[in-house]
């Protein structure tokens, strides 16, 4: 292995000979995941079909799933939203906290009215990413998008796009994103993105055009053969309405590999098996391409760097029997816990009912 150390370069990034190359994409492309592992862990794999969701509606004022929805009952709702921060009074519609038993809104409505979900409104616009043309594109990519929050809610949309090349490290996009909607919420306490920022590059005529420009920016540098890399990467192809089957996604790599569904984020793995110290001093604050070239670190690790991966993995194989070992422990103590007190109270019945049966024969 040519691997060029951090103490070569002065940089924690990883470097290769054009020689070693061809071997880092090759080994990448054989971690690529399958449809099953892509559509379990919520990417959209396939064009917007209106069959794939009907009764997949929830209703706008109780928000209730179609499916779950029971005919018999009426909507019960609140015209106002939570406001969590106001305990003793959470609703402005009413004086409901919420905690009451089967306390479920102050207004009621004999059927529900179901609309279509954020999902099946933004799958429309999901395309595959275009087939090989013969034009030269990047063989693998690594990229993370920020978002913030816009008007008619839903996940939020792109303000920031960062590629880059898998087998070289270098930057190929770090483009914001000026959204076509209206932003609501900022997030700037996420990725330290302020809207004098994203104003500021709108004015210098150095934004992409809302997704749809991001997603043609990108689509200059892949095709349908280029293998895409993220963490839970599923979130940004579906902020650029991107549908693409050659993904290697570290967050899938890490679950898979330990099993048990648990979640791994990008800077735990970083921290664990790269040694690699992220967001560091940025109280949190996410620095996309520092993510982007975070990630390659973690995936050419775990595609690479095999035997250290293993050794990470059966670690928290060892970590996860643990945990739901202790759990089952606690489980098990409050069953118990609760068949005593289920006890308690009806031997206090029994004596109860004897005590009343006496006092009556007499």
């Amino acid at each position: 292995m040519q691997k060029v150390t951090s103490e070569e370069t002065g940089s924690p990034w990883s470097m290769f000979h054009v020689s070693e190359q061809m071997m880092v994409l090759d080994a990448l492309s054989t971690h690529c995941h399958t449809m099953e592992d892509l559509q379990s862990s919520n990417y959209i794999v396939k064009g917007y079909d209106k069959r794939d969701y009907v009764d997949a509606g929830k209703c706008k004022h109780c928000n209730v799933a179609q499916l779950k929805a029971e005919p018999e009952k009426p909507c019960q709702f609140h015209p106002f939203k939570r406001n969590k921060w106001n305990v003793n009074k959470p609703y402005k519609c009413c004086w409901l906290t919420g905690t009451e038993p089967g306390a479920q809104g102050c207004r009621t409505s004999a059927t529900h009215d179901f609309q279509p979900t954020f999902r099946s409104i933004r799958h429309r616009d999901f395309q595959q990413t275009p087939s090989p043309s013969g034009q030269l594109k990047c063989r693998a990519v690594v990229l993370d998008c920020e978002m913030a929050g816009v008007v008619g809610g839903g996940p939020g949309e792109p303000i920031l796009l960062c590629v880059a090349d898998y087998a070289t490290g270098a930057v190929i996009l770090n483009r914001y994103i000026y959204p076509r909607k209206t932003i609501n919420a900022m997030r700037s306490s996420v990725h330290g993105i302020s809207k004098k920022t994203l104003s500021d590059a709108l004015a210098q005529g150095e934004v992409l055009d809302g997704w749809q420009g991001a997603r043609s920016e990108l689509w200059k540098y892949i095709d349908a053969d280029t293998i895409l890399v993220g963490h839970a990467l599923e979130n940004d192809l579906d902020a650029l309405r991107i549908i693409h089957h050659r993904v290697v996604d570290s967050a899938i790599l890490s679950r898979k590999e330990v099993g048990g569904g648990r979640f791994w984020g990008l800077q735990a793995l970083c921290s664990e098996l790269v040694n690699l110290d992220i967001r560091k001093n940025k109280h949190g604050i996410h620095d996309c391409l520092e993510d982007v070239l975070a990630t390659r670190e973690v995936v050419l690790c775990c595609t690479r760097n095999k035997e250290i991966f293993r050794i990470w993995t059966e670690g928290k194989k060892i970590e996860q029997r643990r945990l739901m070992k202790k759990r089952e422990e606690e489980l098990k103590k409050k069953r118990e816990e609760k068949l005593k007190i289920q006890d308690q109270q009806k031997e206090t019945e029994r004596k109860e009912k004897q005590a009343r049966n006496i006092k009556y024969s007499k």
